[in-house]
């Protein structure tokens, strides 16, 4: 069983802008890349934020989020509200995977826990 039955496969821009710690920085696709949006206040995102992240060590991992705080996690979280509309990431907490050539989402969930994520993605 999978958090989302369907995928939606879709072409998406291979660099885009955000706000990380350093201010405005552009992101290009370089590799495979796991996009997880989180929000404030959630558990899946919780785990994500300060768990055991080895089971990603082929991906490109990042955060995003549309707004809120995270100075407590041990990830980067980089405010990117035009971002999540543009990969189509409109309820966080979700999960895309991107193929960078061309540049489309392969997969996409539900964050519940990291274990969960990796599982859903082994089997794309």
């Amino acid at each position: 069983m999978r958090s989302i039955d369907s995928l939606q496969p879709r072409e998406v821009p291979a660099s885009w802008s955000w706000v990380g710690p350093h201010g405005e920085e552009t992101f290009t696709l370089t590799r495979t890349t796991l996009l997880v949006a989180v929000k404030e206040n959630c558990d899946g995102c919780e785990s994500f934020l300060h768990g055991d992240l080895g089971a990603f060590a082929d991906y490109d991992l990042r955060f995003v989020a549309s707004e809120g705080a995270f100075p407590t996690a041990r990830q980067t979280v980089f405010l990117a509200p035009a971002v999540l509309l543009q990969l189509g990431m409109k309820w966080p907490p979700t999960y895309v995977v991107i193929e960078p050539h061309p540049a489309r989402i392969v997969a996409e969930g539900v964050v519940f826990s990291p274990e969960q994520v990796a599982e859903e993605i082994s089997v794309r």
